[in-house]
């Protein structure tokens, strides 16, 4: 297991099959193996733990909302 601080409220933990995100905001999203699932969590709608961005940032993975 691997975990990232992406930037403020954001971050990325990579496991062996699936990678989890969480409260993405802005920053760069680690490199990680593009067959792993990707699960997105929002803990809340506030600007600084959610950016519609992150519905852009994988688009070449199996990713979940």
């Amino acid at each position: 297991m691997n975990v990232y601080y992406i930037s403020h409220s954001g971050f990325m933990v990579e496991l062996e099959n699936n990678v989890l995100v969480f409260d993405y905001y802005t920053g760069a999203i680690p490199a990680f193996d593009k067959t792993k699932n990707v699960y997105v969590f929002v803990s809340h709608k506030h600007y600084d733990h959610f950016n519609k961005a992150i519905f852009n940032l994988f688009d070449d993975c199996k990713v979940h909302y």
